[in-house]
């Protein structure tokens, strides 16, 4: 009986040695020379002030997890925090990164990017798809996705999420931002988030907004390019006399179904500029208190419906993790 129990714990103890994985305490690469089987990069404990002008962490492999277990890592304003080029199937997760030019920066076609958790500065994503970024408080800087398609931003609270260069067919679902901005980035879903403003111009279009609680919206002429043919439908206007744009009639815009603050819808039954771009033939005028009863109806859009939608969209396969 005895050597059974002894076998059994030499053989947990190899399974375990095979499974360990690596510390971290300072800026490095990560390669697969430094990993073990486990794949598994662990920050041990918070480094700041750090002055670099390139890269803190560069990964330079796939398939791997980096676990900050919420330790902070803290630029001295140069730099990236955390940097990956065409890298796929990496997770970045319980990190506290701030005070870089990029606290995170993938780019060169990277794919199936996690950031999941994290408390962050500033995040640029540049040509990467099919990526996650979810549960994560953005603030300081920028989210920006440039030339970027197929990713799913959920949960997060942002203070600026930005869309550029060529960007389409991403999806944001549930966020709280305060200001969102797109310049040419087509065919996006915005979905049942909270936008204190919201901006488009420059050939953004085709996006549709469905059920989110809009403070302000602006679309507007640059270089002689206007967004077009974007669609508004079930949101909720706080702010109804802050829908502008600089030419409504090159600007084709869809509002349907939108719900309005009592006080600021224009005379009913639809609300028609001159040109007749713009109409919302079936509306309601709610108060504050009834406005607040929405948005918590709203908030129960199933994220992972929304999910599976995205996942049939875009054809892409999801090895959980964690």
């Amino acid at each position: 009986m005895n050597r059974i129990v002894i076998i059994l714990i030499v053989v947990s103890m190899g399974i375990l040695k095979g499974y360990s994985a690596i510390n971290i305490s300072s800026c490095q690469g990560i390669n697969d020379s430094i990993l073990d089987s486990s794949r598994t990069v662990f920050v041990n404990e918070s480094f700041t002030n750090v002055s670099i002008i390139g890269n803190c962490i560069e990964i330079t492999t796939n398939n791997l997890i980096l676990d900050c277990n919420n330790n902070q890592i803290r630029g001295g304003n140069s730099g990236k925090g955390v940097y990956a080029s065409g890298i796929d199937n990496i997770t970045i997760v319980n990190c506290n990164i701030n005070n870089f030019s990029d606290d995170i920066y993938t780019t060169g076609f990277s794919s199936l990017i996690n950031i999941s958790n994290n408390s962050l500065g500033g995040v640029e994503l540049v040509e990467t798809t099919n990526s996650f970024i979810q549960n994560n408080v953005i603030g300081d800087l920028t989210l920006s996705l440039s030339a970027t398609s197929g990713n799913l931003v959920e949960n997060n609270v942002m203070d600026t999420f930005f869309l550029n260069g060529v960007s389409s067919s991403n999806i944001l679902n549930n966020n709280t931002i305060e200001s969102f901005g797109s310049l040419s980035a087509s065919n996006q879903y915005i979905v049942n988030n909270t936008i204190t403003v919201a901006a488009l111009t420059f050939n953004s279009d085709n996006n549709i907004f469905y059920k989110n609680s809009i403070e302000s919206v602006s679309l507007t002429e640059f270089s002689g390019n206007d967004p077009e043919n974007n669609n508004f439908t079930e949101n909720i206007f706080t702010n109804f006399s802050l829908i502008t744009s600089s030419s409504w009639s090159l600007t084709p815009t869809i509002f349907n179904n939108n719900s309005y603050f009592e006080g600021t819808v224009p005379t009913p039954p639809c609300f028609d500029f001159p040109t007749n771009s713009i109409c919302d033939s079936n509306y309601q005028n709610y108060t504050l208190d009834e406005l607040v009863l929405l948005n918590q109806a709203s908030s129960s859009f199933s994220t992972y419906g929304f999910l599976s939608l995205f996942l049939m969209v875009f054809g892409i396969s999801i090895f959980l993790r964690f």
